[in-house]
């Protein structure tokens, strides 16, 4: 049974952008070849452009297939089989670090942001709290200080007849 290739339209695949003889080792292919079946170099003689190579760049940061998931359910569960594996050389299963580091921290901000936009009630009643604590605070001090300056009148006052009852007349 023959496979049926399928037809790619837009991009570096298209066929408008096929060759007839592979750029890296020069072996002849068929217009349909999407790669070259003894190199496996992508069947393309289009002129990369800074858009590609941003475009390339990104989706090797963002794309992950099954290693960001073995990486997170290892890193969350079994955090030292990461580090023994790597150190065993077994690094095909796990994604890469700085890629994973890069992504999550991607994800941490956004989703910190969006909660942020949400929720923006929470700082207002931080506000409100801390402004009720201040006046709370204000208030028992000027009842503080008018009991110290009641008490010390009082006193002073109490010292006062204390010195006119023992001086003699």
């Amino acid at each position: 049974m023959k496979r049926k290739k399928k037809i790619i339209s837009s991009g570096r695949k298209s066929l408008q952008y096929r060759d007839t003889k592979c750029l890296n080792c020069g072996q002849a292919l068929d217009i349909s070849d999407v790669y070259c079946p003894y190199c496996s170099q992508l069947n393309s003689n289009k002129q990369l452009s800074a858009k590609d190579f941003f475009g390339e760049f990104l989706n090797s940061i963002v794309v992950f297939d099954s290693r960001f998931r073995n990486t997170l359910n290892d890193l969350l569960f079994k955090p030292g089989v990461i580090t023994r594996n790597y150190a065993k050389g077994q690094r095909l299963k796990y994604a890469n670090p700085f890629r994973f580091f890069l992504s999550v921290s991607i994800i941490y901000f956004l989703v910190n942001g969006l909660l942020n936009a949400i929720t923006p009630s929470a700082d207002n009643n931080t506000n409100n709290l801390n402004l009720n604590t201040k006046l709370a605070d204000r208030a028992f001090m000027d009842s503080l200080s008018q009991n110290i300056s009641k008490t010390t009148s009082k006193a002073i006052n109490l010292a006062d007849s204390i010195k006119a009852q023992q001086t003699p007349k």
